[in-house]
């Protein structure tokens, strides 16, 4: 007897992930690791001369603080970003993945205090310019930072899923959308 491969019905489909058109890691620059780690250790020390001393209830309160931190860390650090057939771009941290389904397009970042201001929600983990990305989103939502390893492919192929016409130029900021001929339409 010959057996047919099992067909697939519409909710079975569904279930099954999207493509990954791109994943990259997060870049990281040598002074935010410094800085993760000396933020752990400054709560480390103490805890253990609590411990040496006997102070039981500082230790305790110092332990559940490293744990926090730990976790927070591990909620918004991103170890990869990833660019979705669907449409979505995934931020994966070590516990989670944010994903953001509303993308309009994607440009690379300059370093300037500007910037620094203006409301986003901050995945990046170098000031470097050329591993920033902003992921501009519909509605007036908050934009997303971000610092892929290859920044430019990262922009590229945000901006061909979301068919982006709008360019960027990131040193200036300058918006600029290509005019289209009606005249062969």
């Amino acid at each position: 007897m010959k057996s047919s491969p099992a067909k697939s019905t519409g909710s079975e489909a569904s279930l099954q992930p999207p493509n990954i058109i791109l994943r990259t890691s997060s870049k990281y620059h040598p002074l935010m690791i410094c800085l993760l780690v000396g933020s752990t250790a400054t709560v480390l020390f103490p805890l253990f001369f609590a411990l040496r001393d006997g102070d039981f209830h500082t230790a305790w309160t110092l332990l559940w603080s490293v744990l926090f931190i730990g976790l927070v860390f591990m909620l918004v650090l991103p170890k990869t970003v990833d660019v979705r057939s669907d449409g979505v771009i995934g931020i994966k941290t070590m516990l989670t993945t944010w994903k953001f389904t509303d993308v309009t397009r994607a440009y690379e970042s300059s370093f300037s205090p500007d910037e620094l201001m203006m409301p986003r929600i901050k995945f990046a983990t170098t000031w470097k310019p050329p591993h920033r990305v902003i992921l501009c989103r519909k509605n007036g939502k908050w934009d997303v930072l971000v610092s892929p390893e290859d920044a430019k492919e990262f922009v590229e192929a945000v901006n061909n899923l979301v068919g982006s016409e709008e360019v960027v130029n990131a040193e200036t900021g300058v918006k600029k959308t290509p005019k289209r001929d009606l005249s062969s339409q």
